[in-house]
């Protein structure tokens, strides 16, 4: 089976360049790339000249090279729609097997969609041409049924980078020194919708509540936000909080190690939030709202506390968590159990088997 793989550059930021630079190194060579787009982060007016560019170059591709399915990586969003619909209209006059894979998923476009009845017009409408779907939230795919897309449609998950799981093993998250500081961490773009001010607060709470432990909170990531949140930490006289700003590789794997849980109250409409599998494969405990694809896997008191964001100061809040560290016992079954289902879940071998059936069951 030879696949050819519609993918962004792997160094442009964005979660679908980090989920494939992250398989293609336990990918075999039967599986080829063709990147589109541009490397730059910043969206130019003369887009849709590297549109032209990128099918032309696509179509001398297909003149030169033979495959057996196309696996077309977009976001369902009007910008993805529209630039992937002519891709999906150029393998279907060749009669070529095709699979669309939405990373992403825009609730004001679903909201557009059903509202105007756009799922039977273009450029959905010829998304309704492609073999077989795969969406990270079973969510997405009930809608994408209700609005008449009967091919068969996939619940997958993202991965966890290889170079964060080689050589981990599942670790005793806890010690019984009472003055063994907690540290809790958050690791995401730092955007309010991401609900880094409600993990602030409630972390403020906490060290309120309880006075006789050492808390400690590490906030990891860039974004448009940083500079408020900042701000708003020394103007509230918050202690106890260190910004690491972006990180990787090993600065990042070092993050994870010294943490203890994590948090990640998202307000966000998320597909399948990274972190949080990355977290659970270091072990920690999770204290997360549910959104997107998480519903579909996340197991209260197993994995961790499930909360609102917009009740992150709330009594039963706050008491779960305290709860939740006054038990010991408890956290290390929550980072036993999340180290051994991260790794038959999430890593990049286990996704990579799972995406090469995907595609065997389409051709």
């Amino acid at each position: 089976m030879k696949v050819l793989i519609l993918t962004p550059y792997f160094d442009k930021p964005g979660g679908v360049a980090v989920y494939f630079s992250s398989l293609k190194k336990v990918m075999g060579n039967n599986y080829e790339f063709f990147f589109r787009g541009n490397k730059s982060t910043i969206r130019s007016p003369k887009v849709i000249f590297q549109y032209i560019l990128d099918y032309s170059k696509f179509l001398i591709h297909l003149i030169n090279n033979q495959y057996d399915v196309f696996l077309i990586n977009t976001s369902f969003a009007a910008t993805g729609c529209k630039r992937d619909q002519v891709y999906i209209n150029i393998l279907k006059l060749l009669d070529k097997k095709m699979v669309v894979f939405f990373h992403g998923w825009d609730k004001e476009y679903e909201i557009k969609t059903d509202k105007y009845k756009q799922s039977n017009a273009y450029p959905l409408k010829s998304f309704k041409k492609v073999d077989s779907m795969v969406v990270l939230a079973s969510e997405f795919k009930e809608k994408l049924v209700s609005w008449g897309f009967n091919q068969k449609i996939y619940i997958e998950t993202t991965v966890v980078d290889s170079f964060l799981t080689d050589g981990l093993i599942s670790r005793k998250i806890w010690n019984e020194h009472t003055n063994f500081p907690i540290v809790f961490l958050f690791m995401a773009r730092i955007e309010k919708e991401k609900g880094i001010f409600e993990a602030v607060n409630l972390f403020r709470e906490l060290q309120n509540q309880l006075p006789n432990k050492q808390l400690q909170f590490k906030i990891a990531g860039s974004g448009s936000a940083l500079d408020s949140l900042k701000d708003y930490v020394q103007s509230e006289m918050i202690t106890n909080i260190e910004f690491l700003g972006h990180i990787s590789g090993k600065e990042k794997k070092d993050a994870f190690l010294s943490s203890h849980v994590f948090l990640f109250p998202s307000m966000h409409g998320e597909g399948m939030p990274i972190c949080l599998l990355e977290a659970m494969a270091f072990g920690l405990p999770l204290v997360t709202s549910i959104v997107g694809g998480v519903k579909d896997f996340f197991i209260e008191g197993k994995m961790g506390i499930s909360i609102n964001p917009f009740e992150a100061l709330s009594t039963e809040t706050v008491g779960k968590i305290q709860d939740l560290l006054s038990n010991l016992d408890a956290i290390q079954e929550i980072s036993d159990y999340n180290f051994q289902f991260a790794k038959e879940n999430f890593y990049a071998k286990e996704v990579a088997k799972r995406l090469e059936d995907i595609l065997k069951e389409t051709i």
